[in-house]
């Protein structure tokens, strides 16, 4: 090349500058970030789910009449929802997607679903056992619960943080994901299209987070 040489230096900065500005325009139309977009979080070791809060201790009877607290469910990890039976709307479809969770999880070691109703006046235990022969639920993988109604609710809206505190058909269309200390770990809708997909993919970072 001819010139002088602070001429040709600045040339060659010139194209250097050129080549990097190309490579960053790259990365941006590909999507992609060049910096992790949490602290200390990567692709190959993304950042941990965050903690949502303790479930509160509670003592309430499942459709085979055992006892289940939350001291019977330490040591696993599991999914809670909250129905009714009789309901016509939502609940059905929730209990679909559940029953999808449920196809994942009874496969898993110490993983299970909860559904507790919000109406157990009506849902009695041979109501609830049958609504689970109706989804496919296996007795030691899909529990269904009956407490107290002001207790159930009271979990419900105070220690899940959803729902409503004293109307049981107002209750929530979310999942939530418990860790094995009976921590919260997430919620999803569960009739978002990606809403068991989204818990799915939770479920198996809380278990490598746990070094299951």
């Amino acid at each position: 090349m001819s010139g002088p040489a602070p001429l040709r230096a600045a040339i060659v900065a010139c194209g250097v500058l050129g080549l990097l500005a190309a490579g960053t325009a790259w990365v941006v139309l590909q999507g992609k970030d060049p910096a992790p977009s949490a602290e200390g979080a990567t692709a190959e070791t993304p950042a941990a789910l965050p903690d949502l809060g303790a479930v509160p201790e509670f003592s309430f009877t499942e459709r085979t009449g055992t006892k289940v607290g939350l001291a019977d469910l330490r040591g696993r990890t599991w999914v809670a929802d909250f129905v009714f039976t009789s309901c016509a709307g939502t609940c059905p479809a929730m209990s679909l997607r559940m029953a999808e969770v449920h196809e994942v999880l009874r496969k898993e070691p110490d993983a299970l679903c909860v559904t507790f109703t919000t109406d157990p006046e009506r849902d009695t235990l041979q109501v609830l056992e049958g609504y689970a022969i109706k989804y496919g639920a296996t007795p030691d993988r899909w529990l269904f619960v009956r407490g107290p109604q002001a207790e159930v609710l009271s979990l419900q809206h105070g220690g899940f943080k959803i729902g409503s505190a004293t109307d049981p058909f107002l209750h929530s269309e979310r999942f939530v994901l418990v860790d094995a200390r009976g921590r919260i770990r997430g919620y999803y809708h569960a009739l978002d299209p990606e809403g068991v997909p989204s818990l799915l993919r939770d479920f198996r970072r809380l278990r490598a987070e746990e070094g299951s």
